[in-house]
């Protein structure tokens, strides 16, 4: 048993003390492998041991220098995308954050974990308060596999800052989406015959319900099944009304951001009632209710030409907006 302790414990002393530019020497092994699990080696055990996780395939780098674990499971580079997705999911709380960038840093042992020091200090980015979220995925994922109805409460932030019940939801779940930094989840709404898209971090409260779920292929739209491309590009806010085809006219400095937020399938056209060459046509797939907050937004840069519904729900907004202002 020791002879398989201490191989399993070289390992590990490599994986977490070395790197291409930190090898160590076997003493220096035999001196982790007692400050560190309490094992007395000698050094030609040490060794041995390297040979042997050499032969079971470990990418070991040895020279004059000492020895080196090479290829790791996750490279310095993935595991920093791995450290930004944490940092910038909205929908974990600090906590959360902190033990899985502590988790993860440590992938890349110590040597990464130096330099990666500063992140778990960056703690103050709009994060949820809601503890419950690993449970509510754990949960929520186990009903997805199993095809079960819920019931939840879902709350939303009061001025006090603080979550409160606002609704008590019986729904069918379906998939988990990650968007603007946040986990939604794709769900039918049992008094509503379309798809609805529940912020994660928002749900206070799952009950397991025996009956009632309603498969996808049921509800408005999705007849046969998720389309992601839909998902992806259709809608930059996640309202559940059914995508469209959408006419605006725009400037050609926005139309960067315009294929950034619905993808390349938008169809480009010059305008021809505009000789100056600066404006030209799009036909866009989104969902109206979505786009008109995104136009609104671009408003000196895009015109909604269709449809008319869309274009007049923009102008009444606007309106709006322009009292507003006025008084």
């Amino acid at each position: 048993m020791d002879k398989i302790a201490s191989i399993v414990c070289v390992l590990e002393i490599l994986k977490k003390y070395t790197d291409e530019n930190h090898p160590i020497l076997q003493e220096d092994i035999v001196k982790y492998l007692y400050t560190d699990y309490g094992l007395e080696v000698e050094r030609k055990t040490v060794g041995r041991n390297i040979a042997n996780l050499k032969e079971l395939g470990y990418d070991i780098c040895s020279s004059g220098k000492g020895s080196y674990l090479g290829e790791r499971e996750f490279q310095s580079s993935e595991i920093r995308v791995l450290i930004d997705a944490v940092l910038s999911n909205k929908s974990l709380n600090d906590a959360h954050s902190r033990e899985l960038l502590e988790k993860i840093t440590k992938m890349g042992g110590r040597n990464f974990n130096s330099h990666a020091s500063h992140i778990l200090s960056v703690m103050s980015w709009n994060k949820t308060e809601n503890k419950a979220v690993f449970y509510n995925l754990d949960t929520l994922d186990e009903a997805i596999e199993k095809k079960q109805a819920l019931q939840i409460d879902y709350g939303k932030y009061g001025v006090d800052k603080q979550l409160h019940k606002e609704h008590t939801f019986e729904i069918s779940p379906y998939q988990f989406i990650i968007h603007n930094q946040r986990y939604y989840l794709m769900c039918k709404i049992s008094k509503y015959n379309t798809m609805s898209f529940l912020k994660v971090d928002r749900i206070m409260r799952i009950k397991k319900k025996k009956m009632g779920y309603v498969d996808i292929t049921k509800v408005e739209g999705y007849e046969h099944g998720i389309d992601y491309r839909d998902l992806n590009t259709a809608r930059p806010y996640m309202y559940s009304d059914r995508a469209e085809t959408i006419i605006i006219r725009c400037k050609k400095q926005v139309v960067d951001e315009i294929i950034e937020c619905f993808g390349k399938d938008v169809a480009f056209y010059e305008d021809n009632e505009n000789k100056g060459g600066k404006y030209l046509i799009a036909y866009i797939t989104s969902s109206p209710k979505a786009f008109k907050y995104w136009a609104i937004q671009f408003g000196t840069l895009v015109e909604v030409l269709e449809p008319q519904f869309l274009r007049e729900d923009i102008k009444k907004t606007i309106d709006i907006m322009v009292k507003k202002y006025n008084k």
